[in-house]
């Protein structure tokens, strides 16, 4: 999405990459979603997606689509291939399935404007795009010209710092 439509006053739903560092949980322990993932990328998402959003979920490469209060366990998955903890090929298409079927179970008790703004980046928005291509949607770190996850936490933490009042910020700002 490319216009300046104002977040203010629409529906918008932040979708946030889960994270490689997470709670050291005892074996059954469990912890909210939101609260289990402890980079601090993963926390200025969050916090981002608290400013600009009405809704949030997590993209789990375990779990699939989380709500940021649902209770799991630790876990070591990934989308990407080049980390140790890479579900595999079939997987990770597999993964892509089953969370466009829950975006679209969710997106169905949803405004027609909504705004999916999504904190991901490779196969996590890849395996999502089929969802997001007519929806409106805005992939900063896709669309955006970033070196890396510091440019990315530079760039929220200015937005977040630049808007005071929650949902206020327009995306042809960002």
């Amino acid at each position: 999405m490319n216009d300046l439509a104002k977040l203010q006053n629409r529906n918008a739903i932040c979708l946030i990459a889960c994270g490689k560092q997470k709670l050291d949980l005892n074996n059954g322990e469990t912890a909210k979603a939101v609260n289990l993932y402890t980079a601090t990328f993963f926390q200025i998402k969050d916090e981002f997606a608290d400013k600009f959003c009405q809704q949030k979920r997590i993209l789990s490469a375990k779990h699939n689509l989380l709500k940021p209060d649902e209770q799991i366990e630790e876990y070591d998955a990934s989308l990407i291939p080049t980390h140790d903890s890479y579900i595999g090929d079939d997987e990770v298409i597999q993964w892509g399935k089953d969370t466009r079927s829950q975006l679209e179970e969710l997106d169905q008790n949803q405004p027609e404007d909504t705004i999916y703004v999504v904190l991901a980046s490779g196969p996590y928005v890849e395996q999502i795009s089929e969802f997001l291509a007519d929806k409106n949607s805005y992939c900063p770190f896709e669309e955006g010209d970033f070196g890396g996850n510091g440019d990315q936490m530079g760039w929220m933490r200015t937005q977040i710092d630049n808007h005071p009042d929650k949902h206020q910020g327009t995306i042809g700002d960002w």
